[in-house]
Order: structure tokens, then C-alpha cells, then sequence
């Protein structure tokens, strides 16, 4: 599976590795380890889409206090500003109530829709 999504399984083999040693790290030293990796070519302009999808992921069971603490840390040190940070977060939530007009107008009477999908 690894490979159809064009992991290596050298880079696989890794991953637990990287997770464990990421543990020990505070939010600002893992900010600040993604932003000189993204330092390279073209992936610098990437700190918006990385945090709009940090952002979406977080807010699937609602963003509590420490999220929104780190969300704004890792922003701050990857040079988004609060106001930016901010309109991702209203766009997140505007898209939630557009998908969820979407499942209504589409399959509202499916009988796998998750709860909080159904009239």
C-alpha cells in the first residue's frame, strides 16, 4: 500500500522512528523543524496549506484550547499571521456547513451517514 502512495519502504520503515522522537520535542521545536524543512524550493510557500490542513483535521471533533494555542504557535513561527490563520479557521467551518448541505441535498437517508449528517 506504501508504495501505491509513493512512500519508499525505506521511508516507511522510519515512520515510527520519527513519530517517537517527535514526542520529545515542544510544538515550537517541531514548528520550527518544519519550517527550515520547508526552507527547500517551492515548499516554502506551503505553510498556509499545511496549516489550513492542521487546521481542518483539528476541528473534526472541535478545536479545544491547546490546538488553538498550537495552531497559532506553529503559524507564528512559519510567518502566518493570526488574521490569515483566522480566515482558514472560517473557512474550515464554512466548509463543514456546505458539505453538510451537500450529504442533505444528496443522500440524507443513506443508512451509513454518520449522526451528525442526518436531519
Amino acid at each position: 500500500m506504501a508504495s501505491v502512495k509513493g512512500y519508499t519502504p525505506e521511508a516507511i520503515a522510519k515512520i515510527d522512528d520519527l513519530a517517537d522522537a517527535a514526542e520529545s520535542k515542544t510544538i515550537e521545536e517541531i514548528a520550527s523543524d518544519a519550517k527550515m524543512a520547508m526552507s527547500i524550493g517551492t515548499l516554502r510557500f506551503a505553510a498556509g496549506a499545511i496549516l489550513f490542513e492542521s487546521i481542518k483535521a483539528a476541528s473534526k471533533d472541535g478545536l479545544d484550547e491547546k490546538e488553538m494555542e498550537m495552531i497559532f504557535c506553529i503559524a507564528e513561527i512559519m510567518e502566518v499571521s493570526k488574521e490569515r490563520v483566522q480566515t482558514m479557521m472560517e473557512v474550515v467551518a464554512e466548509e463543514e456547513e456546505l458539505k453538510k448541505k451537500r450529504i442533505a441535498a444528496c443522500i440524507s437517508n443513506h443508512p451509513c451517514l454518520a449522526p451528525e449528517y442526518k436531519n
